[in-house]
């Protein structure tokens, strides 16, 4: 089958399937493949028992940001949450996968996160299932082969314990190799039968292997899952679909690529701004929390070729006291605001530097980093002129950013602007009314992305 009928064959076998997909997005870039799905920042019994009811979406979203939480917080997280899902499901009579996406990058809360879902699954008398790992993420060129995860560069493949990603403070790892990856983290010995990898050849092939060794996981195992391009991914998801259908369960751990396609309008939908978009005058808000190299590199290209005033928050005032961390968002507000009169597009970033605690304790260096966070995303709130739209660069950022301009439980996804960058509306409430927000990524594009999608941005104004 060629692209097109596997989109068609997933098509059928969700018609097929009763089942929700509730999705666990531990920041909001979980969302950059798909469209027509709410999103939910709150996730109490009423929000539970509204995506479990709505007929008209198979999988919902919820965001819980659990990259930028402890582990002991992580864990009684989503120890909560799955028993509140669960308890409702059982209540409406449901049947739900829960899935918990995950950085392409390997950037995760791991394990701890997929054992609590696990453990709580158990509690409820369920059996969780084999544990998939499918970091591919093929439209940011995060790509698997023969078990080893790649950040491809134009022709070069980088295995992904030598890039930037693997040195992360927090998140930190050294293996490229997924079962490797998996035994590292859990920091033990694990014996091969417990792996189960569906090679690249057996999805090019589209063999019938591929529902086989889906149906004979059992909970303890692994189910590692190679991917180069749209047409391997899309044939997998048909294949799990069906075994969900058969009444299998699996805890699935990765990034978004395989996601969309659980969704009832499993193409990427292309969002482009129409003046009826937005009714504000105002210049745009990029808002850049992302320390990783391409954020930098895109925030220079947009800098130079004169699309966007810059507006720099200086971290180090973090060290310095109240006093001058104040004056500090004061100042920012005030030039921030400054422009947005003028009607001209501000980019308001940290100054790029990294401040590493000296002990290398990961868990403060967590709570630093989200003081900073905190911090830095204050200075919204001073801001009275209503931007004509917002971007939120980065996952953390653009999570916090997001709760805190659209003031709602849950916000619809329109589609992406570029690959892997999405857009949000949120409901009646939000601190800028009528404002698209663009949830954009630190690691996706090339250099001109960030450019590009300002000056598309740019024409709901007369500035551009």
């Amino acid at each position: 089958m060629e692209l097109k009928e596997i989109l068609a064959e997933i098509k059928q076998e969700q018609k097929r399937n009763s089942q929700k997909f509730i999705i666990l997005d531990d920041d909001p870039t979980g969302t950059q493949c798909s469209n027509d799905v709410y999103v939910y920042f709150k996730w109490g019994r009423e929000q539970i028992d509204e995506l479990l009811n709505d007929d008209n979406h198979a999988a919902s979203f919820i965001l819980t940001n659990s990259r930028s939480l402890l582990k002991r917080d992580t864990i009684a997280l989503h120890t909560t949450l799955v028993r509140t899902i669960l308890t409702e499901a059982r209540v409406l009579n449901k049947d739900v996968q829960i899935l918990s996406r995950s950085d392409s990058t390997l950037r995760w809360n791991y394990p701890c996160e997929v054992d609590a879902i696990a453990a709580a699954i158990r509690n409820d008398g369920k059996d969780p299932g084999a544990e998939i790992i499918c970091p591919c993420f093929i439209e940011g060129n995060r790509l698997t082969q023969n078990d080893i995860h790649y950040a491809a560069d134009h022709d070069r493949w980088i295995p992904i314990g030598e890039t930037e990603f693997a040195q992360d403070r927090t998140f930190a790892y050294h293996s490229s190799n997924l079962i490797e990856y998996i035994c590292e983290k859990r920091q033990k010995k694990i014996s091969m039968d417990h792996f189960i990898s569906i090679s690249n050849s057996a999805l090019d092939e589209q063999s019938s292997k591929v529902l086989d060794q889906l149906m004979k996981a059992e909970d303890g195992q692994f189910i590692i899952v190679n991917a180069v391009n749209d047409k391997q991914i899309a044939y997998f998801a048909l294949q799990y679909l069906k075994a969900c259908r058969k009444g299998k369960h699996f805890l699935y751990r990765g990034a978004s690529s395989m996601i969309r396609y659980l969704m009832k309008q499993p193409y990427i939908q292309d969002w482009r701004p129409k003046k009826a978009d937005t009714t504000n005058a105002g210049g745009g808000l990029i808002v850049a929390g992302s320390h990783v190299e391409k954020t930098t590199r895109q925030l220079r290209t947009a800098e130079e070729n004169g699309i966007c005033q810059t507006v720099v928050f200086h971290q180090s005032s973090l060290l310095q006291g109240i006093k001058a961390q104040q004056i500090e968002a004061d100042n920012c507000a005030k030039k921030i605001e400054e422009y947005l009169v003028a009607g001209r597009t501000v980019c308001y970033m940290t100054d790029r530097r990294r401040i590493d605690l000296p002990d290398k304790d990961e868990q403060a260096q967590l709570v630093f980093t989200s003081k900073i966070s905190e911090c830095f995303l204050s200075v919204i709130k001073k801001i009275h002129t209503v931007p004509s739209f917002i971007i939120g660069k980065g996952g953390i950022t653009s999570c916090a950013l997001g709760k805190m301009v659209m003031r709602t439980d849950r916000v619809l996804v329109l589609g992406q602007i570029e690959k892997g960058i999405t857009v949000w509306r949120g409901e009646a409430g939000a601190l800028f009314s009528n404002v698209p927000y663009i949830v954009f990524p630190g690691n996706v594009g090339n250099e001109k992305t960030l450019m590009h999608v300002i000056k598309i941005m740019k024409m709901l104004t007369d500035e551009f």
